[in-house]
């Protein structure tokens, strides 16, 4: 679903080229792995993908469509089928965590309790236990998995994750790495960069396909087998959440934990902004 095909992108006033003659391909149920140095390319590529930044040369395509021939409006309607978790995680810092998961729901105009309830259950799988607390007062740590939380909210088809666990510690990392292993068991493209020890030895457990940035080449370091000991994380089970849209006594509950989860009756503010993780 995403591929690039002798992509060439530069950065301002230099010579040298970031990527030169770059070909990926990642498809359905997939995850691919970038690394590559600071500084060697891996967000300007995260860019292409999303439209944000065109190639000297070559295609970037998505959904099999050539993202550099795209109308504004038609790249914002096909973002809506994208998740994304921005390095600079780009959360509404004076909202809630709750707020900021339910955005792209919001977008959506989704029913606003069944809203509500998704949202909630999300921040559950990711371990974020302060749903009405300010984005802004929680820790980094937790601000990137609320960024999670946002990307997967609306099961995406094409995952794009720019350093998504620079903030976590191996356990944490292995919680993300977990969840978006399973949007690719359901069917999404994912995209990750990281340059994060920890999900690199996550993803040679998990065998994902690496590739790396040197010297402006994309470079294929094949696929790693997986571990035959691997462990399956909590983060993996699935969530079902019971709402009664009707009303009556009924309350959603989280399957993986049995909590109940809390639903206010009105989101705690209006759907007038975008950022860049919503898409």
């Amino acid at each position: 679903m995403i591929e690039l095909t002798a992509v060439r992108l530069e950065r301002p006033r230099v010579a040298a080229p970031l990527l030169d003659g770059a070909d990926l391909r990642v498809g359905r149920g997939e995850v691919v792995l970038v690394t590559a140095p600071a500084g060697a390319g891996t967000s300007t590529l995260i860019d292409a993908v999303l439209g944000e930044a065109l190639p000297r040369m070559g295609n970037v395509t998505v959904f099999g469509r050539d993202l550099a021939r795209l109308r504004h409006s038609s790249l914002l309607a096909m973002r809506r089928r994208f998740g994304v978790v921005p390095q600079r995680l780009e959360l509404l810092l004076e909202r809630t965590a709750l707020a900021n998961v339910a955005l792209p729901l919001e977008i959506d105009h989704l029913p606003r309790r069944l809203i509500a309830a998704r949202a909630a259950a999300w921040l559950d799988r990711v371990g974020v236990t302060g749903a009405d607390q300010l984005a802004g007062e929680l820790s980094l740590a937790e601000q990137q998995r609320v960024a999670l939380a946002r990307a997967l909210v609306r099961e995406p088809r094409v995952v794009v994750a720019d350093q998504p666990t620079a903030h976590q510690d191996a356990k944490g990392a292995a919680l993300v790495a977990a969840l978006l292993a399973e949007a690719a068991e359901g069917g999404a493209a994912v995209l990750v960069a990281s340059r994060d020890p920890h999900l690199g030895t996550v993803a040679r457990e998990r065998g994902w396909r690496h590739v790396a940035i040197a010297e402006s080449r994309l470079i294929s370091l094949g696929v790693s087998e997986a571990s035959p000991a691997e462990v399956r994380d909590p983060a993996s089970a699935e969530i079902t959440i019971e709402v009664d849209l009707a009303g009556g006594d009924s309350r959603p509950r989280c399957a993986m934990s049995g909590a109940v989860v809390m639903v206010p009756k009105v989101l705690p503010f209006p759907v007038t902004a975008r950022t860049r993780g919503v898409g």
